[in-house]
């Protein structure tokens, strides 16, 4: 079962006063089981080659970067080969391909990669 992630990016609506309006907009950030998997993957790397400190830094970087997505959820590029309406966002040195479901109105986080990384899909 998909777990949703408490997100920081309805609070930073109502901080700047946009109004309901704007945040009803707003899609809801999901992360899949598979996307947590691959995030605890690049935390545990990082721990055991660079530390705390830089594995804590991936960590809070994807998260703040997922949470920011839906602000402009179609800037990135749309990778044709999936059904539906995949993207593939980039921070760092890693990449995020998120799903846009209009319907569910949710953007899911689906996998990461380190962009040097060997990977099946």
């Amino acid at each position: 079962m998909d777990q949703v992630v408490e997100h920081r990016s309805a609070a930073i609506v109502a901080a700047i006063g946009q109004g309901q309006s704007w945040g009803a907009l707003m899609l809801g950030v999901v992360w899949t089981d598979e996307a947590l998997q691959d995030l605890q993957r690049l935390v545990l790397f990082q721990l055991a080659h660079n530390g705390s400190e830089a594995a804590q830094d991936v960590a809070l970087g994807l998260f703040d970067f997922a949470d920011g997505l839906p602000l402009n959820p179609r800037v990135w590029r749309q990778l044709k080969q999936f059904e539906g309406d995949v993207r593939r966002g980039l921070w760092s040195r890693y990449e995020m391909r998120y799903e846009i479901d209009d319907g569910a109105h949710e953007l899911r986080v689906v996998r990461l990669f380190e962009q040097r990384e060997d990977r099946e899909n």
